[in-house]
Parts: structure tokens; sequence; C-alpha cells
């Protein structure tokens, strides 16, 4: 069920841009599950600067894959290297998940500056203004450089 932005901003305890860096499935101790360990490094902090744990971390999710054995889990958010995004983040267990599974993440498109998650699309650069409303912060730059949407603008020539 799609959950409104204002209540998945609500909920999180951390709300950063960031970027995915490294991926890695691992077993649990009892070896009964996978999880993915997901390295993300962080460009700018929209709320709980306070827990940020550093500019770089991994948020951990449900599933994955370890040499030939594979699990995926549904509803859950899955993650790739080079993804790029507004993370909405709780700590549970010690570890930082998305709030709301894959509701708590929404994409980046580095061609055009939109942003989508699984149930909604935002026009170019408007989730920066409805994620600063919604918090009331302005946000705290961390690498301001790591997510900068490079839009390629081509002219033509000149007769």
């Amino acid at each position: 069920m799609p959950l409104p932005l204002a209540e998945r901003v609500l909920a999180s305890n951390l709300i950063l841009e960031a970027k995915v860096t490294q991926t890695k499935s691992y077993w649990n101790a009892d070896h009964t599950i996978i999880f993915t360990a997901n390295t993300i490094a962080v460009s700018k902090v929209y709320k709980g600067l306070h827990l940020l744990p550093g500019n770089s971390f991994n948020i951990i999710t449900l599933g994955g894959t370890v040499n030939d054995q594979s699990l995926k889990v549904e509803p859950e958010l899955e993650l790739a290297s080079g993804d790029m995004g507004i993370f909405m983040l709780i700590e549970k267990d010690g570890r930082w998940v998305a709030e709301s599974g894959p509701q708590g993440f929404i994409r980046l498109d580095k061609m055009d500056g939109s942003a989508s998650d699984i149930f909604n699309h935002y026009p170019p650069f408007t989730i920066y203004s409805l994620i600063e409303n919604l918090t009331q912060l302005k946000p705290t730059d961390i690498n301001a450089g790591l997510t900068k949407i490079q839009m390629n603008v081509k002219r033509a020539a000149a007769t």
C-alpha cells in the first residue's frame, strides 16, 4: 500500500541523499537468512544529522545471493552499486534499514533530475523542496558533488 511522502518523512530518523558504492550479501549467524549490506556514500543530510554514523555506512536489506544460493524477499528494497537517491532510514536492531522497505528510497535520475519511488514520479528537482518543506530543515552538505545531476544540454550548431 502506498504511503504518502509526509508519513515516510515523519517516520524516518535519518533522511539523506547518497550514492550506493558497494553491495555485499552474507548469511546471518544461524545460516537461515541472507542479508545485503549496501554501502552508501553520503552527499547531503535532510534530517537526523546528529544520528549520521559516518560519511559512508551500510544500509541492510533482506535477501541477496551468496555463492550459489539466492533469497528474494518481496516487498524489499533492492539496490545496486551506482544507485543514487534520497534514503529515508530508521535504525532497527542496531542496523540502518529503509523506512517502509522499498518506499524508503527515492531514486534520482542522473540525466534529468527527476525522481521516483515505487509508486510516484517527481518532476525534475522538485523532490528537494518537498523534503525540505516536510522536515522544515535545510540540508547539510557532506559531499555535495557526489550526487550532482549532470544535465547534457545540446545546442544546435550555428550556420
